[in-house]
């Protein structure tokens, strides 16, 4: 027979009947039951702040028995300063219905009856029970104190073995040195001796090289990478590791070439790091190669030709925009007057009732716009600093005629087609066209002095030049167009100087504004870029000089002569200082020894270095050619200010060509 279930155990006086719904007393009862039974401490309090009930973990937690605690005031269990303050958060509370700790778990502090500070997590709800007449609130306590303990111990531990990982990394890095030191020794030793010696050595050398890999790893683990960049030069660094690899790949019949562009900028590296990059790529490569194969190590910049495309289509898109506006212009213009021939319009434009002035207004702006864009006056020269900058040198010395071109368009037409005393045009030029020239000039000046590029200095010198020559041409007087065509035959060859001579520099020593080793032919290269920097800041000797000059002499009359002559003049100065500092970068800094330079490695034998292969002679000849027309200019002088000031006359007299150009008597 099988054993029938035991009886269940009768119920006690207090708990629920099997039969129905408990009662309020014993839900009571089961929910005190309930709260006893946690293992974590549970307080509940009314609104303000009197203990109503304490389960039986309090005690172990805090000291207190329930019976300690019932109808006391909850801050008893508050450390200083909520002890005092906790009244009046109640009172805050029962005034606005505000409160930070509902509904949420927060750390806080607890004081344990022997005065002890416990750390707890503290979650706080609030509960209105039927019949009651105010909510009471449930404060539900977990002690971290043990659990904040060994978090402290174990941030104590790992920087005590943070401690011991850099004490050991010190110890490994200062044996691996003389270890890596004895195995090229014995390296050097082996190559020297007989066959069976040879073979000792041999054996002892990869002993060695095993103890140096350990050594390698070891320090690998103990010590977290931390890496300290300095400017590095690829050139002398790829060198180095060269020379310490040679031998080795000697013996084992391989040769190893070096590749790395003489324009290759200094950049920011570990050099100690980078020097095992490329120690370790080297190795693993002679591994592979079989006798008699080479080795390539290589550098160069990654991303030029992705730079130069986006300068080039910078470029393209700019003048897409300002030829299309100047059809916009042709096409108002001839809607107005029927006819685009020059001579034509001087004549037309002047004849036109007042009336139908608005169009021919409008063409002429938008021609002051294209002739604008095209001589990067400010706002609209922010195209040149880039595509000039990333222009191969040559390339941006020729286009250096190219915003010229811009220049002498305004002068020709606004002198021509919309003289400065015709009527419906008066003040479209002139009135903004010197405040923009001004701007233009001492943005170009400031922008050398700030410029981190060879290439970039260069082309913010073109800006400046620029917004001199544009100050002449906004006088719209004959004295001031005289200066202005003196100048632009200065600013042109001066531009394209400084062009030809970045480009010697960048060959030899990279575009970065960094100090480098010197660089080859220094001293010629340094001599033509101070002919350039006094030509491209309007110092004597040279042709800009005397084209500054003129320009000055002749805003004296302008009423605005004072600010024109405060701009140049300080723009000068600040071109003087930072052609000062990019000259002293370039070629003085260079010969400070205590730049921190990655140093070069004496060669392990008694062989000279390979010297650099001459530079060729060509580049040369153009840079000098076209500082001897800059030298010519300033010699002739006088004729070219009597040949500028017959071109003056006929531009602001154009009844002879008009007649001339429409075959009139």
């Amino acid at each position: 027979m099988p054993e029938s279930p035991p009886e269940p155990p009768e119920a006690g006086p207090g708990a629920p009947s099997a039969h129905g719904p408990p009662t309020v007393e014993q839900s009571e009862l089961l929910h005190r039951s309930l709260i006893d039974g946690m293992l974590d401490p549970v307080l509940t309090i009314d609104l303000t702040g009197r203990i109503l009930h304490a389960n039986r973990a309090v005690e172990q937690a805090f000291g207190y028995t329930a019976d300690d605690l019932v109808g006391r005031n909850i801050k008893l269990l508050m450390p200083e300063p909520y002890h005092s303050e906790h009244d009046g958060y109640l009172a805050h509370y029962r005034r606005t219905g505000e409160t930070n700790i509902l509904g949420r778990t927060r750390e806080f502090q607890v004081l344990h009856r022997n005065g002890e500070r416990r750390d707890v997590e503290l979650s706080v709800s609030r509960v209105d029970p039927a019949g009651m007449t105010g909510p009471i609130f449930v404060g539900a306590f977990r002690d971290v104190t043990e659990k904040k303990r060994a978090r402290r111990r174990e941030t104590s531990m790992l920087r005590a073995l943070a401690s011991l990982g850099e004490s050991t990394a010190e110890l490994v890095h200062e044996i691996k040195n003389p270890i890596t030191a004895v195995n090229m020794a014995l390296r050097a030793v082996a190559d020297q001796l007989g066959e069976d010696q040879e073979q000792v050595l041999g054996e002892l050398v990869a002993r060695m090289q095993k103890l140096e890999t350990q050594m390698r790893q070891s320090l690998a683990f103990a010590r977290p990478l931390e890496l300290r960049p300095v400017h590095v030069e690829a050139r002398a660094l790829f060198e180095d590791v060269g020379q310490f690899l040679r031998p080795m790949l000697t013996r084992a019949g391989v040769a190893l070439d070096i590749d790395v562009p003489r324009d290759m900028p200094a950049f920011p590296a570990d050099p100690r790091r980078l020097e095992e990059v490329l120690s370790n790529l080297v190795a693993n490569a002679m591994e592979m190669a079989v006798d008699g194969g080479r080795v390539l190590l290589r550098a160069d910049v990654a991303d030029r030709g992705t730079v130069r495309l986006r300068a080039g289509v910078q470029y393209v898109v700019y003048n897409l925009l300002g030829s299309t506006l100047f059809l916009f212009a042709l096409g108002t213009i001839y809607a107005v007057t029927g006819t685009l021939n020059m001579a034509d319009l001087a004549l037309k434009v002047g004849q036109l009732p007042a009336e139908d002035t608005a169009l021919i207004r409008v063409g002429a702006v938008l021609l002051l716009l294209v002739f604008a864009i095209k001589a990067a006056l400010l706002p609209l020269h922010f195209w040149l600093p880039s595509s000039y900058a990333n222009a191969p040198a040559p390339v941006a010395a020729l286009f250096a005629i190219m915003t010229k071109v811009g220049a002498y368009a305004i002068l020709r037409f606004y002198t021509l087609v919309f003289p400065p005393d015709l009527a419906i045009t008066a003040g479209l030029v002139g009135d903004w066209l010197l405040p923009a020239a001004l701007a233009t000039v001492a943005v170009g000046m400031v922008g050398i002095l700030g410029a981190r590029q060879v290439s970039r200095m260069t082309a913010f010198a073109a800006i400046g030049s620029m917004g001199t020559l544009l100050t002449a041409i906004s006088l719209f007087t004959p004295q001031a167009t005289s200066a202005a065509l003196y100048y632009i035959v200065h600013s042109t060859f001066a531009t394209a100087l400084m062009f030809l001579v970045a480009d010697l520099v960048i060959e030899r020593r990279g575009d970065g504004l960094e100090p480098t080793a010197p660089m080859p032919q220094g001293g010629l290269v340094s001599a033509l870029f101070f002919a350039g920097a006094i030509a491209s800041a309007g110092m004597p000797p040279l042709s800009g000089f005397v084209g500054k000059l003129l320009v000055l002499d002749a805003s004296r009359g302008d009423p605005d002569a004072a600010l024109i002559w405060a701009v140049i003049l300080v723009s000068s100065l600040v071109a003087i200082i930072g052609l000062g500092r990019v000259g002293s970068v370039l070629f003085w800094k260079s010969h400070d020894a205590t730049l921190a330079l990655v140093p070069a490695v004496p060669p392990e034998n008694d062989e000279a270095p390979e010297p650099d292969p001459p530079a060729p002679a060509l580049p040369f000849v153009a840079v000098f050619a076209v500082l001897g027309a800059l030298v010519l200019l300033t010699v002739l002088a006088g004729p070219m200010a009597r040949y500028a000031s017959a071109t003056v006359e006929q531009l602001y007299d154009p009844a002879g060509y008009i007649r001339a150009v429409l075959k009139e008597p």
